[in-house]
This record gives structure tokens, C-alpha cells and sequence, in this order.
């Protein structure tokens, strides 16, 4: 019994890389036309495994009388369910409801309390990372082939990954881009994992995946920046190499946008017309200033919001994707409640979950494409949403604290991607996409979050209040 029970344990503790299969795959696919179509619950499947995965966790735990570990972000995650309850109660949501969206918002994290208690194998983050470089690498030659010989592009460049994939294909080229980065500038300058970039740049074209275009020149400043200090000593070069590369990389992508995609011209390609983007711009700017002195009147208040806001939101699409939670926040400001609290828990929601839709889509700045930050002002608030953010701070903090450290190089890498990481999902993409919800962008983040908040943890309380050098 106690050798089949050690046996189970063993495959147990690789759970997180089989757990990255399932994600990668399954919830993707059961869009309109996917593999698992006529499965929808499977869209869900994380909600169930994950609170099975925690209670498996703390049976475990239970059993082998180990103290659960819960670093300081549970506060600010019991704070954020005490909100949405009060929204619950405020607008009178069944609690069913409230608790499927907690259970939407806090997943992922509750993923990372349990990460940080597994006793986790020495080999899982190399093991887990040559499990992510080949689920995305496989992608490449498909997505080349359905291009240039099938000839589809845009949501359905990737058949294995679903009909919707292009998003969570994105992503992880963001994430993995930041370990390619962080790896060229700690440790050696390869070039081929510099090619395997310049492969996803041309997949983003091909595949309209704006957000990596978007996202990596700025991915790959930050966690350049991060990975050459403190010890600078031969890395220059090799960052200055890194930047060329990606930054050509990017400019070549724009370029070549619109003749990939020609005859489809939308604000994206207007980051290149010139005189055309500027002319838009300053009649956009009219017309959202004039809009907005009518809406708000001469309050004493409405002078720097009306400048400011309607400068914002006539950028092209940073300014359609961010002005949209300022549209839906100036429509409730006459309810106090509604601003700072929500209109109830389930709001942000589009019907798919549940039968009916949520009280967001109600509103003008609800329909359409809806980013991350007017899901959650929807569902819980200004509030709610600054909750949120002081959670990932505190994620980030420990990040910053476990590279202070002298750790191996390996950890070192790990902790500089993982600032670019956490730009992306904290402060890019949660204005592009709901990316809080979706699993593609939270898993693999809060992993190397929670690999790197253990090495920060068992490296001792003493060492880490006396050692300031940082990794060289």
C-alpha cells in the first residue's frame, strides 16, 4: 500500500506539467468549430480541477503534518472576496453567482498558494520550460503551413490550439520571448533561440496577433534592463544585440502588415500612415472633446478630464481598448456604489456561463471587445480592481526580492523574465484582453511566480535580510 501510495505521490508532484497539456489544448477548442465544440463545460475545466488540485494539496499536507505556507498576497485575496460579497449583497446577486465569479478571479491564484506548498522536484522548472519551449515551438511549422499553403490566416492560423487560439498563442510567445531574453542577456547570446523570436513575430503577422506585437519591444526592455544589472560586466553588447534584433523584428512586422493583410486596413495599420494617422487623430479629438464637454458640462472638476481623456481616447487602438473603461466609469458616476462597488458579481459576464447576460452589456462601453479592467470595474469595482492590483504588487515585490538574492543563474533568469512577465499581465494585457480570466495567461505566469517565490522563501530568513548583491 505504502509503495503504491509513494508511486502516486511521485507522478502527483509532476502535476504542474501535466497540467500545462491540459490548458494548452482543451479550453481553446471548444470554441464554434473546435475540436471539443459540443463540450462546453470543457471552456470551464479549470474551475473544477484547480479546487480539486488545492484540496488533493491540503489532504496531502493534512497527512504528512506539514504547516501550510501563505505568503502575505492571501490578504489582499480575502479582501477581494470581502468586496465582491459586499457587491453581492449591494445588488442583491445570488450567491451561486458571486461564487462563480470569485472562483473566475481567484483560481489562478489559489493555484499559486498551492504551488508554493507542493514539494516540488529540483527538475520541474527546467522540465516544465522544455515542455513550454515544445507546445510552442510544434506551433510554428503549422501555423507557416496553413499560411502559405492553405492559405488561412488571422483567428484560425492554429488548428491544434482552436478557432480562438491566436490570443493564448500570443501570449505564450510573449512569456517565452521573456525567458529567450533574459537567458541571451544573463547567460549566453544564442541565436537560435533569437531566430525562434523573429519566427514569432512573422506567426503574429500571418496570425493578427496584434498584442505580441505590441507587447514584446516593451517585454524585451524591461527584462533587458533587469537582467543587465547589478553586474554589467559583458552583457552590454550582448543587450544591445538583443534590442537591435527584436526591435528590427517588430518594425519589420508593422511594415510588412499591410501588405500581408492588404485590402483588410484597420487603426493597426494607421501606426504607419503618417499625415493619415494624424489627421484622424485630430479629428477624433474634436469630436470625443465636443462629446464630452456636452455629456459632463462645467463642473469644476471636468476641465483636465475632458483634455486629458479625449487626448487618450483617440489614440488608435490604445485608446479604443483603454477609453472604454473611462466610458463605462463616467456612465455610473452619478451611483457612488456602482462606481466604487460594481454592478453586482457576474456583470462583465457575456451569457455563456450563465444563461443571461450581465448588466455591463447594458451600457455602450459594454458591447463589443471588453478588456480585463472594465470586466472587473463591471463585476467588483474601482475597488475591487484596486484590490486586485495591490495583489499583484505583492506578487511582484517578492519577484524583485528573490532576484536581490545571489541565486544560481538559472534563478536569476527566471526572476528577470518574470518582471516582464508580470508587466504583461499586470499592466499591457489587461487592457487588451480579459487576461485575469483566461488561463493561457495566468498559468504560466503564476508558476514561475510561485517556483521563484519558493527559492525566495528557502533561501532563509537571515540571508535574505543581510544579503543585498544581487545574482552575478
Amino acid at each position: 500500500m505504502k509503495s503504491a501510495l509513494s508511486f502516486v505521490y511521485k507522478w502527483y508532484q509532476w502535476t504542474p506539467v501535466i497540467f500545462l497539456g491540459i490548458i494548452w489544448y482543451i479550453p481553446r477548442n471548444t470554441a464554434p468549430g473546435g475540436i471539443f465544440e459540443e463540450y462546453l463545460f470543457l471552456r470551464w475545466i479549470t474551475l473544477l480541477l484547480i479546487p480539486v488540485w488545492g484540496a488533493v494539496q491540503l489532504a496531502i499536507q493534512r497527512y504528512q503534518r506539514i504547516p501550510i505556507r501563505l505568503p502575505p498576497v492571501i490578504l489582499p485575496l480575502i479582501v477581494f472576496s470581502a468586496v465582491l460579497a459586499v457587491s453581492c449583497g449591494v445588488h442583491r446577486t445570488p450567491v451561486l453567482q458571486m461564487c462563480g465569479v470569485a472562483l473566475f478571479y481567484l483560481r489562478y491564484p489559489l493555484l499559486f498558494l498551492i504551488l508554493v506548498n507542493m514539494d516540488l522536484p529540483r527538475k520541474l522548472p527546467k522540465v516544465f520550460f522544455r515542455m513550454f519551449a515544445f507546445l510552442l515551438l510544434i506551433q510554428i511549422p503549422e501555423c507557416f503551413y496553413r499560411f502559405w499553403v492553405l492559405g488561412i490566416s488571422g483567428d484560425r492560423i492554429s488548428w491544434s490550439m482552436g478557432p480562438w487560439g491566436t490570443f493564448g498563442l500570443g501570449v505564450y510567445m510573449t512569456y517565452f520571448t521573456a525567458l529567450v531574453v533574459s537567458r541571451s542577456v544573463r547567460q549566453r547570446l544564442s541565436f537560435l533561440f533569437l531566430l525562434t523570436v523573429l519566427c514569432f513575430f512573422a506567426g503574429a503577422v500571418i496570425g493578427e496577433i496584434k498584442a505580441f506585437l505590441f507587447a514584446a519591444p516593451i517585454i524585451t526592455v524591461t527584462v533587458a534592463v533587469f537582467a543587465l544589472y547589478p553586474c554589467r560586466r559583458g552583457k552590454a553588447g550582448r543587450v544591445a544585440v538583443v534590442l537591435f534584433f527584436v526591435c528590427s523584428a517588430a518594425v519589420l512586422s508593422v511594415r510588412s502588415w499591410s501588405t500581408v493583410h492588404a485590402g483588410r486596413g484597420d487603426a493597426f495599420t494607421q501606426v504607419t500612415a503618417g499625415e493619415r494617422l494624424s489627421l484622424g487623430y485630430r479629428l477624433n479629438y474634436e469630436r470625443r472633446k465636443a462629446k464630452l464637454e456636452a455629456k459632463l458640462g462645467e463642473e469644476w472638476w471636468s476641465g483636465p478630464v475632458i483634455e486629458m481623456y479625449s487626448r487618450v481616447r483617440s489614440l488608435p487602438v490604445v485608446g479604443r481598448r483603454a477609453g472604454k473603461v473611462g466610458d463605462f466609469v463616467l456612465d455610473i458616476r452619478h451611483e457612488p456604489l456602482d462606481v466604487w462597488l460594481g454592478l453586482g458579481p457576474g456583470a462583465s459576464f457575456a451569457g455563456h456561463f450563465w444563461e443571461e447576460k450581465g448588466a455591463l452589456h447594458g451600457y455602450p462601453a459594454g458591447r463589443g471587445k471588453r478588456n480585463q479592467l472594465i470586466a472587473l470595474v463591471a463585476d467588483a469595482g474601482l475597488l475591487g480592481l484596486a484590490v486586485y492590483f495591490w495583489f499583484l504588487f505583492l506578487v511582484l515585490r517578492k519577484i524583485l526580492a528573490a532576484y536581490a538574492i545571489r541565486f544560481p543563474k538559472p534563478v536569476c533568469v527566471l526572476s528577470a523574465a518574470a518582471v516582464g512577465m508580470w508587466v504583461f499581465y499586470a499592466l499591457l494585457g489587461p487592457f487588451y484582453n480579459q487576461v485575469w480570466r483566461y488561463d493561457a495567461s495566468s498559468y504560466v505566469f503564476f508558476f514561475y511566480a510561485a517556483v521563484i517565490w519558493r527559492y525566495w522563501y528557502e533561501s532563509g530568513s537571515k540571508e535574505r535580510g543581510r544579503e543585498s548583491t544581487a545574482c552575478q
